[in-house]
């Protein structure tokens, strides 16, 4: 068959080549040819076999080792083992290097341990590796870069996420706290509003908004937005952060007894922070209630014993001087 084929071919061009090749292509040479091509397929088969094998048992191997040990960082972090994770997300790269998402856990566990500058090296591999390909990604490594001092680089991060998505009200928070950080207030209220429109129930956005009124010296449109956001809080429910923002707006506007009367309710709860007591200590100082005071941070010292800001205010106490207080607290 295979005869007849190249000799009609070939034989429609040039009847003198299909002759020849009827006399050279036996029945025996076109077998010992087709043997010949069939061992040497058979060879090559088994060679590539042969090397591939090995390097994809050595990529599933790793591939599962990987996979095995961030599984166990990831327990590890969630249970506020942070050193115990640290080591599993390191054995994990050791297996896989290249690995975006490994190197962002790394990373966040790193930020646990207090290690920004080693973090925000991990982040911005895992950022570059990927690509930019998720701009949640450039807000978080954003995030860390202003949380080092470098707010620079954190508006750049703000930047590129919102290039890929105008509407990510993360990324309009990061860019409103770098604006924040180096003083430009009207550019950060903007930031924040625009967040706002996106996230219109965000608590930390209303308190950025606050906090943004206050520097601007506009103390009563601070305690408007506070207020807005604690009247969707039932009352017993109210965010402590919240208070205390109310409360600072009020003490700017010389209301210290109101303030008084908020955070002494705050003191009350079971799990009161010691800013709670801090701020009343600071409104009770101003309001010239000196021995109240002294009551609220001597309570504190004792729920709180290696605080220094508590001590502060315990000094403030010993010079019993409200105009002391005044240009502290403002």
């Amino acid at each position: 068959m295979i005869l007849l084929a190249l000799t009609f071919i070939v034989g429609v061009s040039n009847p003198e080549l299909a002759k020849r090749l009827r006399l050279y292509l036996t029945p025996r040479r076109i077998a010992t040819v087709l043997a010949s091509i069939g061992m040497m397929v058979s060879i090559l088969t088994s060679l590539g076999c042969s090397s591939l094998t090995p390097w994809q048992k050595a990529n599933s191997f790793n591939a599962q080792q990987a996979k095995r040990w961030t599984n166990g960082g990831l327990d590890a972090f969630q249970k506020g083992r942070f050193s115990h994770a640290q080591s599993c997300f390191t054995r994990a790269m050791d297996h896989d290097p290249k690995d975006p998402q490994i190197q962002a856990h790394l990373a966040e566990t790193l930020v646990q341990k207090g290690d920004l500058p080693t973090a925000i090296a991990y982040l911005e591999k895992s950022v570059q590796r990927s690509g930019n390909s998720n701009p949640m990604n450039n807000v978080r490594l954003g995030e860390l870069y202003l949380a080092n001092g470098q707010w620079i680089p954190a508006r750049r991060q703000a930047e590129i996420a919102l290039n890929s998505d105008r509407h990510l009200p993360d990324a309009w928070i990061l860019k409103g706290n770098t604006e924040y950080a180096k003083g430009s207030w009207a550019d950060a209220l903007a930031d924040f509003q625009r967040a706002l429109g996106y996230q219109p129930k965000n608590s930390e956005v209303h308190l950025h908004i606050a906090e943004t009124y206050q520097k601007m010296n506009q103390p009563m449109r601070a305690l408007a937005t506070v207020e807005k956001l604690l009247s969707h809080f039932p009352a017993d429910q109210q965010p402590e952060k919240v208070l205390i923002a109310k409360c600072d707006a009020l003490m700017n506007l010389k209301h210290y007894q109101s303030a008084i009367n908020v955070l002494q309710v705050a003191t009350q709860k079971a799990d009161a922070s010691v800013d709670v007591f801090v701020q009343l200590g600071k409104a009770q100082l101003l309001a010239g209630q000196t021995p109240q005071a002294r009551m609220t941070l001597n309570r504190a010292k004792i729920l709180f014993p290696n605080e220094p800001e508590i001590d502060i205010l315990v000094a403030k106490l010993q010079t019993d001087n409200r105009d002391v207080a005044l240009l502290t607290f403002n």
